[in-house]
């Protein structure tokens, strides 16, 4: 009696031969987008649609990001800015859901020493920002931040360039904020970028 299994390695290796002596190909099917639980795949949802470029930040929030640009150059210690910096790449915590509340947050400016981890977080307050629950946003991002000793900065859209440069400048070097005020929340003019 022969094995089954030599049986079937026989009829395969015979239609390999086949097909490879005749130019037999698969038939190839047309493209059809693959549904996964329910729904196109990423790519086919990317492949649909179109797209057109955006800013990273706002008009205050890269006047402040280009100062802080030119007060660590300044410094001469080969630190980093970052713009739209995501807090869950440069936190961690063995707490999961404490992990959770600050994965997707974001702060707007971040200073990264030359050894790859943050000194320090700058958040621009525009003119709207203390609209549904920034303030809540704010303290979540400001108190995950001081556990993990990161300074944060608070700097309001009507901040001087001077007091900008001033406020970066003591906070790099001292790792803590200055104890300048934070304007009053009404509104005021907005300070354009010199």
């Amino acid at each position: 009696m022969l094995d089954p299994v030599a049986v079937l390695t026989i009829i395969v290796t015979a239609a390999v031969a086949f097909a490879v002596a005749f130019g037999v190909r698969p038939r190839q099917r047309r493209w059809q987008p693959r549904v996964v639980q329910g729904r196109l795949r990423p790519l086919d949802d990317v492949m649909r649609a179109d797209f057109a470029k955006s800013r990273l930040m706002n008009k205050g929030e890269y006047r402040v990001f280009r100062l802080a640009e030119e007060e660590a150059r300044k410094r001469e210690r080969g630190d980093l800015v970052f713009a739209q910096a995501p807090l869950g790449e440069v936190l961690s915590t063995g707490d999961r859901q404490a992990f959770a509340a600050i994965n997707s947050k974001r702060v707007d400016i971040m200073i990264v020493a030359k050894d790859g981890y943050p000194s320090l977080a700058i958040e621009v307050q525009g003119a709207g920002h203390h609209q549904d629950n920034a303030a809540e946003r704010d303290a979540v991002k400001r108190e995950a931040l001081r556990k993990a000793g990161v300074a944060f900065l608070e700097i309001h859209h009507t901040h001087k360039d001077a007091d900008v440069r001033l406020a970066i400048r003591a906070t790099l070097e001292t790792g803590r904020p200055p104890p300048s005020p934070v304007p009053p929340l009404v509104p005021g003019p907005s300070v354009t970028a010199r």
